[in-house]
């Protein structure tokens, strides 16, 4: 990972034209799968301004909705933890690419305050972009390895919880905040194919729109977007502190190494909070932290400042956990922590679901 990041870093740096480079572009949408519906609205890019009769590639929106219920059963049982801007009012097709509704879209998106969204989606570098989401694609496999075990006990509790409450008629709505490539697909897929739910409206939100692709052929190896599944993707721009949902709207918001990288953790929280269902609402979550040896906990805050500058603002440093304890989840918070067999500065994680 430590390659990964120097490799960013020389991106960055010597100011690469991706475009036609061994990375390339994200991985294309298949317009043949229906269940992924991708707009496009006029947005701003470190490229410059994308006027409205100029779509950009950069900034992709989806509008399209979804529902779903919760429950508020016990989620952390059985785990074996260590106590401790749019202007979608005016969305063209992107590339003249219409694609067929998705299954089950019954949340309306919102565009968000105008203010929010210019002090946290803040123009981006694509060809840094670019790498970093090849990056992710190829370089994590080791890590997702050693999280398997948890996370799936952790899916596996939410998903039950769903089941316990709707029963298998449910089809909640699963908002993937920083969804990236979509490493969590796999959990998604499994719980549709086990009966938990009757399905899934997943709304993956992410800065970098070059991501989009490569979420896409995750969900589509791992089976999410079967045939055979009543689920439905769809991947939009958009950042933690500023998201695109009405008040009260969602089921539950999933974060997976996200928090490190947010602009503002209460910020996003309280976005967070905002959008889920008072009383049902979950927010799953699973993040890196500050490390609680002194001696490695000295490392990371050194290491910090450039972390951020090579991994799209990931803070080593970060002590997520208190975060969410202190963000005001009304029906509390349910946390574990687990020390990963990968390197040190990643391997401190808190995890578990908060309540509204």
């Amino acid at each position: 990972m430590m390659m990964a990041a120097f490799v960013t870093a020389a991106a960055i740096y010597l100011q690469l034209d991706l475009r036609t480079s061994a990375f390339g572009t994200s991985p294309p949408i298949d317009a043949k799968l229906g269940s992924l519906q991708l707009l496009n609205a006029g947005g701003k890019d470190f490229d410059g301004d994308v006027s409205d009769d100029a779509p950009s590639p950069w900034r992709r929106h989806l509008v399209s909705t979804a529902m779903g219920t919760l429950t508020t059963a016990p989620l952390l049982s059985g785990l074996a933890l260590n106590p401790q801007s749019c202007s979608c009012c005016q969305c063209r097709l992107y590339n003249n690419l219409l694609l067929p509704p998705a299954a089950n879209a019954l949340v309306e998106m919102t565009p968000p305050p105008s203010d929010l969204e210019k002090t946290y989606d803040r123009p981006r570098n694509s060809g840094f972009d670019r790498v970093f989401s090849y990056v992710m694609s190829t370089d994590m496999d080791r890590y997702d390895a050693e999280a398997r075990p948890y996370k799936s006990g952790l899916f596996k509790n939410l998903f039950d919880s769903l089941a316990r409450n709707g029963g298998s008629d449910t089809v909640p709505s699963m908002v993937e905040i920083g969804g990236g490539t979509l490493p969590n697909a796999p959990y998604y897929a499994q719980a549709v194919a086990d009966g938990k739910v009757k399905g899934l409206d997943i709304i993956s939100v992410d800065p970098n729109d070059s991501m989009f692709g490569y979420a896409q052929q995750i969900a589509e190896s791992s089976g999410l977007l079967s045939s055979s599944l009543d689920t439905s993707l769809r991947s939009v721009h958009g950042v933690a502190e500023a998201l695109p949902f009405a008040d009260g709207s969602i089921d539950a918001c999933v974060g997976t190494l996200t928090l490190c990288s947010v602009s503002s953790q209460e910020r996003a929280l309280s976005e967070i909070q905002r959008v889920l269902k008072p009383g049902t609402g979950k927010f799953l979550f699973w993040e890196h932290v500050l490390s609680d040896d002194p001696g490695i906990a000295l490392q990371q805050k050194i290491l910090s400042p450039l972390q951020t500058l090579v991994a799209d603002g990931c803070h080593l440093d970060r002590r997520t956990g208190e975060s969410i304890q202190n963000a005001g989840f009304r029906g509390g918070v349910e946390m574990g922590y687990v020390r990963l067999d990968i390197p040190s500065f990643l391997s401190n994680t808190v995890l578990g679901i908060a309540s509204c």
